[in-house]
């Protein structure tokens, strides 16, 4: 099994490389002369619209083609917020388990953070990225390892301001490419 991440950030020379591998199942190893074959199903992920890609000459076609038997749509956090109590619960448990200091909520902060976190204006723009950076953050900065509404608050002010300047930054590269 071969798993390639983010295969949409791949830049078009590495993109050459792998229609044969998969179609063929033959590759030339990094820092060899000869070439081998290895049986693999591969598996590729990305957050990019390979379609448009292609259609923009930023992603091969053939690559395209050889890869898209079964496309699966995962939906964002922002589209399924039920998820996020739960996962919230699980990073809170694995940052804890990391640091060996078990931080909770208390009854305001967690429902204070809830009630951000499913605002339609809580964007979760790098999706579960984002709810475990927070997580940690606030486990981190948590006094006496009791995340109150002071530091939710705190942390819902950040979120919302980092997502503000994505937004803008993203804004900025579009209008310099040309409104793509």
């Amino acid at each position: 099994m071969l798993f390639l991440d983010e295969i949409g950030e791949l830049g078009l020379d590495e993109q050459a490389m792998l229609p044969r591998a998969v179609e063929e199942r033959r590759f030339l190893p990094v820092g060899s002369d000869a070439v081998i074959e290895s049986r693999f199903q591969l598996i590729a992920g990305t957050n990019q619209d390979l379609g448009h890609a292609v259609a923009e000459g930023a992603f091969r076609d053939d690559l395209l083609a050889r890869i898209d038997l079964w496309s699966f749509r995962l939906p964002s956090l922002a589209e399924r917020r039920e998820d996020i109590e739960p996962n919230l619960d699980w990073a809170l448990d694995r940052w804890s388990e990391e640091h060996g200091q078990r931080v909770t909520f208390n009854r305001e902060g967690r429902e204070a953070y809830l009630a951000f976190a499913h605002e339609p204006s809580a964007t979760w723009r790098r999706n579960f990225r984002d709810l475990n950076a927070s997580i940690a953050r606030l486990a981190t900065l948590a006094p006496l390892n009791r995340i109150g509404p002071s530091e939710a608050a705190h942390e819902c002010a950040r979120l919302t301001r980092d997502w503000g300047a994505t937004g803008a930054r993203l804004a900025r590269r579009d209008a310099a490419c040309g409104g793509r």
